[in-house]
């Protein structure tokens, strides 16, 4: 869409490494005035790190195997901080990493100690439940935490031989960020675990997303744990600020766990459908820390991680404050709830009120903290030049009409039984949608945070801005969001409602597209895309099955045997080309045809059949399911769905667009300033229908007969195509050098878990499979097979890949040994493997699987790939490995260290194994 080779390859590569670090390491870090601490002791060698965690690990073990898994975790999180640190790795990735190790290391190990990993938590349980954790529990975890993080800054400091590192001096307001989000870390945590919540999936992600949020927003790293501090303090010369830190950490725990109990109080209240003056306190901590965010963004113009860390503290106080208040947070989702009938006009008013006062406060402070000025609102760079405030009038009620509306959908409809668990990352994904779609044009999407911005800029003598403006089309945004949800989900669900949801699905996802690609959202463009799908899945899945897509209305008839909706279809395409429209006549630009730099139609036409033929299969996959009874009622299809656009995106966006469906291909085709059609798109759409054809044959073929449980065969078969699938996005985003390539692998990968799950576990990795079988989870046999089919298709798909991008072998950065990549490498594919195990092979899991059990796998390659990519390259997989050096080969280049690095990787999972049976004694007994 647009020109995404020379994106992945040139501005973006710049953004992520160039003007962006420039920026966190400019500006800010004067201001913080960071102190470079010389270490005391030389650096470890990579075998001495062996020993160290050695002796750690049998320390804590002797203290029960909660406080082993405290060690653990807070080690894996810390040892992630030290690597992605040392690295200088590019702040996106950074802050994406340490925020999904937390998430995964709670799915994790959350079942066994409640997975606090941090000093400040573990005070905070103990002062808001005293009778659920005694003090002297919380002294034991605390060592073991604080052990962990001793641990891990040895271990990160060895394995990258850093001479110094950074620890920012204690200025005061520093010390009062680290206390604001430290407490908002507790408080979530608190709130998404409390009486009530047992059967919730979402904890974990929600309390990783406040990671993100904080760590985006402010601009010296943000630590938000006394174990991180304490533990990297331990390799300084001196403590300086260290106790300043840690009390103000302790103290915000503390106090959260003061706060918590008055909050339940309104949980109880809305239960029974009363009132409590603990709702408004609610509404106005979460909308405080909401605008405490976008203002602390606000202050550094451009930064790059600024959309992510807004949204992902919308979705931790959705989370959190959700069952408290009902987390509207924005004055326009008041008036579309109270508009809808599901808020009575007397009680809006005080959340609309408190809405306001807590911008007012939280926006001034923020510019106070961060030594910045806010500037007024007003229109952004890729406003029209013609119309610039009509321009971004329209944009405020656009896409603020698709948050209101997905907040109507999940909440309010039939849809909110479907989902539960997903609703808050979709509401707080529409802010990524807006974010990167409107952001060079205007997305504030809320009239309080807009009134608190102009009110900070104001009181720094810039004078208000265009926010009175922003909140008229807001408020519109709601009035519209009401309507389309009325016409979406009309009483008895007619066809037409059917055919309505399907236009203004397919609408905002082409109006996501054309407008990220007239504003130049660069590289993250894939996020806001992906985000948009997502959305729009989640909020019209139950009106009309949101296929949104010719392709996949083409799938699922031919998996029913039933006749093609093509209602739906000219639905589809009329929503699209309606899309595309609205937003070249608002850009007053048209959409430019893609231009394949480099790339043959052969290459263009297979990757768009591939990623088109993997979005079909996942859809129906994950929407039409077969065996497993844990999976059936999974809410997690729009995950899935969604994340294969975001894979191929960068895997495939530099060679053909990345459309994946006619929809979008006839739309982004049709110039509406001058009436033409590039012919060459309709060849894209025959591609895309194929794949849509091959991919209900595929489906069928894996899962018939439906009444039989999936034979060896039929396991090895979609081990081999979850592989291939895996490996060639490697291969692509690799080839192509994207700087972001594990927002592309780590998606893929959580989409072949979601997929295939149910026919054979979708393993994918024999590493993984190695640690089933040490575990007890798996024969020899079995395994065997399945690593025979893994690396055939990993094989195969570095063979395919040559054929599209030159692919380099597998190979060891210069400067370390093979020990370091021995504990580089080793680490991440354990912590992938343990994840594996503990998510969905335990007892609980056989039962029930958590809805973001793939996320959790998933990202461990995120987490990997990000903290030692620049080690080993965070292959984490021997089919992986033994892929890369195939393509190499045939490429006519020489073989790479894959053999080497199989062989790490499955003991790796053995290791995995062996800490899984530790930690968990009831699993350990069974293999016994």
């Amino acid at each position: 869409k647009g020109e995404p080779k020379e994106e992945a390859k040139g501005e973006p590569k710049e953004e992520a490494k160039g003007e962006p670090k420039e920026e966190a390491k400019g500006e800010p870090k004067d201001e913080v005035e960071d102190a470079e601490v010389p270490l005391t002791t030389g650096t470890l060698e990579g075998a001495w790190i062996f020993v160290v965690v050695g002796l750690a690990v049998v320390l804590t073990t002797m203290l029960g195997s909660e406080a082993l898994c405290e060690f653990c975790g807070t080690f894996l999180l810390i040892f992630t901080v030290g690597c992605t640190a040392l690295q200088e790795t590019a702040s996106v990735l950074q802050v994406l990493a340490v925020a999904s190790v937390l998430m995964i290391c709670i799915f994790g190990m959350g079942s066994i100690s409640g997975a606090h990993f941090n000093p400040a938590v573990s005070v905070a349980v103990s002062v808001a439940r005293p009778g659920a954790q005694p003090w002297l529990k919380t002294a034991v975890f605390v060592l073991a935490q604080v052990l962990g993080g001793t641990v891990a800054a040895y271990c990160s400091v060895g394995l990258y031989s850093s001479e110094k590192i950074i620890v920012p001096t204690a200025d005061w307001w520093i010390v009062v960020l680290e206390f604001l989000y430290t407490f908002m870390l507790a408080l979530v945590v608190l709130l998404t675990t409390a009486q009530g919540r047992e059967t919730a999936d979402y904890p974990a992600l929600a309390i990783g997303l406040v990671v993100m949020a904080g760590g985006g927003a402010v601009r010296y790293g943000g630590m938000f744990n006394p174990a991180v501090v304490l533990g990297f303090a331990t390799r300084a010369s001196s403590v300086g600020c260290v106790p300043a830190f840690v009390a103000a950490q302790l103290a915000a725990g503390a106090a959260a766990g003061v706060v918590e109990p008055i909050l339940t109080r309104a949980v109880i209240a809305r239960r029974e459908k009363a009132f409590d003056e603990a709702h408004v306190i609610g509404e106005f901590i979460g909308t405080f820390f909401l605008v405490l965010t976008v203002a602390l963004n606000a202050a550094v113009p451009g930064y790059e991680l600024a959309v992510l860390s807004c949204a992902a503290s919308l979705v931790s106080m959705v989370y959190a404050m959700g069952p408290v208040s009902g987390a509207h947070l924005n004055p326009a989702v008041t008036v579309a709830v109270t508009a809808k009938g599901q808020m009575t006009s007397s009680v809006a008013p005080l959340f609309i009120l408190t809405q306001t006062v807590a911008a007012l406060a939280a926006a001034p402070l923020a510019s106070i903290l961060s030594g910045q000025s806010i500037s007024p609102l007003a229109p952004g760079t890729a406003s029209s030049a013609s119309a610039p405030v009509v321009h971004a009038f329209a944009c405020e009620t656009l896409f603020t009409a698709v948050l209101c509306f997905v907040v109507l959908c999940c909440c309010t409809t039939s849809a909110a039984k479907t989902s539960s668990n997903i609703f808050g990352l979709a509401i707080g994904l529409c802010v990524v949608v807006g974010g990167w779609a409107a952001g060079n044009v205007s997305a504030v999407l809320n009239p309080a945070v807009g009134l608190g911005l102009d009110f900070a800029a104001w009181c720094s003598g810039g004078g208000f801005g265009y926010s009175w403006l922003w909140a008229i089309a807001e408020v519109c945004g709601a009035v519209v969001a009401v309507g389309c949800c009325s016409l979406a989900y009309a009483e008895g669900s007619p066809r037409s409602s059917k055919v309505a949801a399907e236009f203004i699905g397919t609408f905002v996802l082409v109006a996501t597209i054309s407008a990220n690609v007239l504003s130049d959202s660069g590289v993250f463009a894939g996020l806001s895309i992906a985000s948009a799908l997502l959305v729009a899945i989640a909020a019209l899945g139950t009106a009309s099955g949101a296929h949104l897509n010719p392709a996949v209305s083409l799938a699922v008839a031919m998996n029913r045997g039933g006749d093609l909706d093509l209602d739906y279809i000219a639905a589809q395409l009329a929503g699209g080309v309606a899309a595309s429209t609205t937003c070249s006549l608002l850009f007053a630009k048209p959409l430019p045809a893609f231009a394949a730099s480099g790339s043959g139609m052969y290459a263009i036409l297979a990757v768009e059949l591939l990623y088109t033929y993997v979005l079909c299969l996942v859809v129906l996959a994950t929407t039409t399911r077969g065996q497993l009874g844990a999976l059936r009622a999974g809410q997690y299809h729009p995950i899935a769905i969604a994340f294969v656009v975001l894979a191929a995106f960068h895997a495939c966006g530099g060679i053909s667009g990345a459309n994946l469906n006619p929809a979008v291909s006839l739309a982004l085709g049709f110039d509406a300033l001058h009436l033409s059609f590039t012919p060459s798109l309709l060849t894209y759409s025959v591609v895309q229908l194929a794949a849509g054809a091959l991919a209900a044959a595929t489906h069928q073929g894996l899962r018939e007969p439906a009444s039989v449980a999936p034979g060896l065969v039929a396991k090895c078969q979609a081990e081999c195509l979850g592989t291939f699938v895996l490996v060639i996005t490697v291969v692509l985003n690799v080839g192509q050098a994207v700087p972001v390539a594990v927002l592309s692998i780590a998606p893929v990968l959580v989409s072949m878990i979601y997929a295939l799950g149910d026919v054979s576990g979708a393993q994918l990795n024999p590493a993984v499979s190695a640690a089933l079988v040490a575990a007890g989870k798996m024969s020899v046999e079995d395994a065997v097979a399945y690593a025979g089919a893994q690396v055939v298709g990993g094989v195969l798909a570095g063979a395919f890949g040559a054929s599209l991008v030159a692919v380099p072998a597998v190979a060891v950065a210069p400067g370390y040994s093979w020990s370091g990549v021995a504990v580089a490498e080793g680490v991440f594919t354990a912590l992938l493997c343990f994840t594996v195990l503990s998510v969905a092979c335990t007892a609980a899991a056989s039962e029930r699987l958590n809805d973001f059990f793939a996320l959790a796998i998933g990202f461990c390659v995120v987490v990997g790939g990000t903290a030692i990519g620049g080690i080993t390259g965070g292959a984490l997989n021997p089919a992986v490995a033994l892929g890369l050096d195939a393509g190499s080969l045939v490429r006519g280049g020489g073989a790479g260290y894959s053999i080497i690095y199989a062989l790490v990787e499955l003991g790796a999972g053995a290791a995995a194994a062996s800490a899984f049976l530790a930690t968990r004694p009831a699993e350990a007994s069974k293999v016994a």
